[in-house]
């Protein structure tokens, strides 16, 4: 543990001594202009919840990676299981009768429920035919974004708004905002500490971590590989799809599809830098929510272009991702080695 949090903290400085190296190659005026990236998220409260509530989805799909990773499962379909679940949760928001409370339970249980269910197919698939979920779960999220246009387009658009867009929620299918703050982001840490229970403290969330350790022993001991490895996607699916649902019902009210693009991806870079341990997810987000806010604000707020706040995000997140992804290459390698 201490090594991974040494570790965590040395990417870290990496990565911003590489951004400061950047913004000194093209902005002339660096020391403003890195102050907005460093200390703009702490500059006022609306920068604060705006890291606030970028950190929130990267809570849930960090957490959904997490479960599947730490499995020994390479399933990358938490895009589309965040797509999906964001559009089921507007598809019953305005659809369900507006009776309070249970409008917005419902809501949020079906998204995570068709999350889930999104999140097993590669899984079954494998068990079925053989063929590997890395190809599954990517041509699933693209399935999702596609099953997520159409519905939107032809069943939830609202035709007076200028854009592709879901009308807006009902008030009772919304989760209370706190000065503009998403109050899903309590939702997210508590399920980010029952995910830690579930791994640690449970006869199936060890039997998960047994099999990401080593298959071939889980096997030997007893353990039903197969059921465990679809379990994992099926928590991990729920996980993703809440986050869609969370969104939705929480921050925005509508269905805005582009808002989301890339949020399942992220949550990769996010779990692999966490070392696969839930209560290093918030950390490991909150730096990521960090980064991004801060590049947002450097481009609102100074000189630089968004072009190059987006390129000095994106060699952030290979660096961080970088670091974490050969921790998991190495647990993948002790696995497969250890009973030759």
């Amino acid at each position: 543990m201490i090594g991974r949090i040494v570790g965590f903290l040395l990417s870290c400085v990496i990565v911003i001594t590489v951004g400061f190296v950047l913004l000194a190659i093209s902005s002339g005026t660096i020391y403003g202009t890195f102050r907005w990236f460093i200390a703009g998220v702490f500059s006022s409260l609306p920068h604060f919840v705006e890291f606030l509530n970028r950190l929130l989805p990267l809570l849930l799909t960090g957490a959904a990676v997490l479960v599947v990773f730490r499995t020994g499962v390479f399933n990358i379909g938490a895009e589309g299981q965040m797509l999906v679940g964001g559009i089921t949760a507007a598809f019953i928001a305005l659809h369900f009768p507006e009776i309070p409370l249970l409008h917005l339970c419902i809501t949020l249980l079906m998204a995570a429920l068709m999350g889930g269910l999104w999140g097993v197919v590669p899984g079954f698939i494998k068990v079925v035919s053989g063929v590997s979920e890395v190809i599954t779960s990517i041509i699933m999220n693209f399935v999702g974004l596609y099953v997520s246009l159409y519905i939107l387009n032809h069943h939830i658009k609202d035709p007076e708004a200028g854009y592709l867009v879901s009308y807006t929620l009902p008030e009772t299918a919304r989760l209370p905002q706190i000065s503009g703050l998403n109050s899903g982001i309590f939702v997210a840490v508590g399920l980010v500490l029952i995910l830690y229970f579930f791994l640690h403290r449970t006869p199936a969330g060890f039997n998960m971590r047994i099999v990401g350790y080593n298959r071939r022993f889980a096997r030997y001991v007893g353990i039903d590989v197969e059921r465990s490895e679809i379990s994992a996607q099926l928590i991990s699916g729920m996980l993703a799809g809440l986050a869609g649902g969370v969104e939705v019902c929480g921050l925005y009210g509508k269905y805005l599809w582009h808002y989301f693009t890339g949020l399942g991806f992220e949550g990769i870079p996010v779990a692999l830098m966490s070392g696969l341990e839930p209560l290093i997810i918030p950390v490991s987000a909150a730096f990521f929510s960090y980064m991004k806010t801060g590049t947002y604000l450097m481009g609102r707020m100074s000189a630089v272009t968004p072009e190059v706040g987006m390129i000095v995000n994106g060699l952030m997140v290979i660096i961080l991702a970088s670091y974490g992804f050969l921790g998991f290459l190495r647990m993948r390698e002790t696995s497969s080695r250890g009973m030759k």
